[in-house]
């Protein structure tokens, strides 16, 4: 399958990949099924292939275009956490701590476990929001209860300090051993 450089011809996740000449066959059949798959409205794909440009991986290194592909991933339901992480470190644009926040919560209403987390963290620390410990607590149970670690040292900690809501030392063990 050849692929070409093509000029873009609107958002980039529809322009075809421009394979980086060192890539093998299968790179550039992977990256044909990964950009047929987003135009497709496969969120899969689209995550795949911005992937694909965030890391070089048979495509030079794009990242606002990787950036691109995983808003529209985040739009057909998948990879919002990770745009929402470029959004908060200027990763393939500006830092927009409000845009990470509301990608964030597009992801922990998607049961994205690491959504969850980074929600947990905006709120605990004022990224892009108000500090709102009890919002905090929410987002951390969530996300623990998901399976972020991170989310359960969070929110036992939360519960220890009581910070948010009442001080439990047994409820903070409790997430602590999860």
């Amino acid at each position: 399958v050849a692929l070409c450089a093509c000029e873009p011809t609107g958002p980039a996740w529809l322009d075809r990949p421009v394979v980086v000449s060192e890539a093998s066959a299968e790179d550039h059949e992977r990256l044909e099924r990964y950009w047929t798959d987003c135009r497709g409205d496969q969120a899969r794909g689209c995550s795949a292939l911005a992937a694909c440009y965030h890391q070089g991986l048979g495509v030079a290194i794009d990242e606002p275009r990787a950036l691109a592909l995983y808003e529209r991933a985040c739009e057909l339901g998948r990879s919002c956490s990770t745009a929402g992480y470029f959004h908060q470190h200027g990763v393939g644009t500006a830092v927009d701590p409000g845009t990470a926040v509301a990608r964030y919560h597009q992801a922990c209403a998607l049961d994205d476990p690491q959504g969850c987390s980074n929600l947990g963290v905006a709120y605990q620390r004022a990224v892009g929001v108000e500090v709102d410990l009890v919002a905090a607590r929410t987002h951390f149970t969530r996300g623990c209860e998901l399976g972020v670690a991170e989310s359960c040292v969070n929110i036992g900690y939360l519960w220890q300090q009581g910070e948010g809501g009442e001080r439990d030392a047994e409820r903070a063990l409790h997430f602590y051993g999860r």
